[in-house]
C-alpha cells in the first residue's frame, strides 16, 4: 500500500512540475510580434443569399484559413437608404455562429437566447453579422476539436494552442463538476438524475475599444487584468420514463437552476475613463471623492471600479408523451406535453 501511495505521489509531483500551467510574462512587443500580420490583397469573399436580407458569406484570413458567417439586415439591401449600425455577435467557447440567428441546432435549444438578441437588434435598424472563431462551427478541426484543446491545456500545458483564442489580458478560470445516475427499476419504469455545479472566475474585459484605441493597438485591454467575471450555476434535473407499451412513452422531467454571478468593471464603454481612482494627491480621501484617469494598465494597478451582481433562479416541470402511430401509411411519432416554467 505504500509503495502504490509512493507511486502516485511521485506520479503527482512530475505532473506538477512539467505540466501545469504558470504565471508567464509578456512584454508588449511580444505581444505586437505576435499578433503582426500584412493584410491580404484579396480576401476572395464569396457571398450566397439565403433570403431577401439574410446572406452567408465566406473570406480568407491572413493565414490562408476560410471563415464562414452570416449576416442579417433589419430590411432588404434594396431598401436602405442609408448605412445602418451593426451588431457583431460573438459566440460562446464550443458554440459556433449560427446561435445568433437560430433558436435551435441539431436539434439543441439556444440556451444563451443571442437570437432573441439578433430578434431585438433587427426591429430596431442594426444589422447582425457574425462569424465562427477557429477552431469552431465549419472552422472546426476533427482532428484536433475543442476538448483537446482544453485537455491539454489543463493536463499538459499547452498554451499556445488556447491562447491563438484567446485576447491578451484576458484569464479564464473555470471549473465543472457533473455527476449523473440512472436507475432502472422495471422494464417499464426508470430515473435518470444529473446534478453540475458550474463555477468560473475569469479576469475579462467587458468593454470594448475606441477608434483611436483600437488603431493604437486593436489587441490591448488594459483594464484586463483588473476587470473580473464570477459565477456559480448549480443544475438539477431528472427524468422519470414510464414505457406504457410499445407504441407509447411517457417522460417526466424536473430541473432546477441556481445562478449567482457579479462582474467587475473598472470603465463602463469604450474609451472612456477610469473613475474610481485616488483623489488627487494633498486632498484628503473623503468618502465618495475620486477622480478619473485614462484607461492604462498602470492606472488600472491603482484605480477600482463597481461590481454589478446578478442572481438568477428557475425552475420548471415538464410532461411529455410520445405516441407512435402509422399516418398515411408511413411511421409517425405524436409529442404531447405540456411545461411549467417559473
Amino acid at each position: 500500500m505504500l509503495i502504490v501511495a509512493a507511486v502516485v505521489l511521485l506520479a503527482s509531483a512530475g505532473w506538477f512540475l512539467n505540466f501545469t500551467l504558470s504565471p508567464y510574462p509578456v512584454t508588449p512587443e511580444q505581444i505586437h510580434a505576435h499578433y503582426a500580420y500584412k493584410t491580404p490583397d484579396n480576401l476572395q469573399w464569396q457571398q450566397t443569399k439565403l433570403e431577401e436580407n439574410y446572406y452567408e458569406f465566406t473570406y480568407k484570413t491572413f493565414d490562408g484559413q476560410t471563415v464562414n458567417g452570416r449576416i442579417k439586415y433589419p430590411k432588404t439591401p434594396s431598401e436602405l437608404a442609408e448605412p445602418v449600425p451593426v451588431l457583431i455577435g460573438i459566440h460562446a467557447l464550443g458554440r459556433s455562429q449560427i446561435r445568433w440567428f437560430q433558436d435551435s441546432f441539431k436539434n439543441r435549444p439556444t440556451i444563451t437566447h443571442v437570437d432573441k438578441i439578433t430578434q431585438q437588434a433587427l426591429k430596431q435598424g442594426y444589422a447582425v453579422i457574425a462569424i465562427d472563431a477557429r477552431n469552431h462551427g465549419l472552422r472546426k478541426d476533427l482532428d484536433y476539436t475543442i476538448g483537446d484543446v482544453m485537455i491539454d491545456l489543463h493536463y499538459f500545458g499547452r498554451k499556445d494552442p488556447y491562447e491563438t483564442m484567446i485576447r491578451d489580458n484576458h484569464q479564464l478560470g473555470i471549473t465543472e463538476y457533473a455527476l449523473k445516475g440512472q436507475l432502472n427499476f422495471n422494464d417499464r419504469h426508470s430515473i435518470t438524475a444529473r446534478y453540475a455545479q458550474f463555477e468560473e472566475d475569469s479576469h475579462i474585459s467587458e468593454t470594448g475599444l475606441s477608434e483611436d484605441e483600437f488603431f493604437e493597438n486593436p489587441f490591448q485591454a488594459p483594464t484586463g487584468k483588473i476587470d473580473r467575471f464570477v459565477q456559480q450555476r448549480d443544475t438539477v434535473h431528472m427524468i422519470h420514463n414510464f414505457n406504457i407499451d410499445e407504441q407509447a412513452t411517457l417522460s417526466s422531467q424536473f430541473y432546477h437552476v441556481d445562478n449567482e454571478r457579479a462582474s467587475f468593471r473598472q470603465i463602463n464603454g469604450p474609451g472612456e475613463a477610469i473613475e474610481y481612482c485616488p483623489t488627487v494627491a494633498g486632498q484628503p480621501d473623503l468618502p465618495g471623492s475620486r477622480r478619473a484617469l485614462p484607461a492604462t494598465e498602470e492606472n488600472a494597478q491603482i484605480c477600482g471600479g463597481r461590481w454589478r451582481p446578478r442572481y438568477y433562479n428557475y425552475w420548471g416541470v415538464e410532461p411529455r408523451l410520445s405516441l407512435n402511430h402509422q399516418w398515411l401509411g408511413t411511421n409517425s411519432e405524436a409529442i404531447i406535453g405540456a411545461r411549467y416554467h417559473k
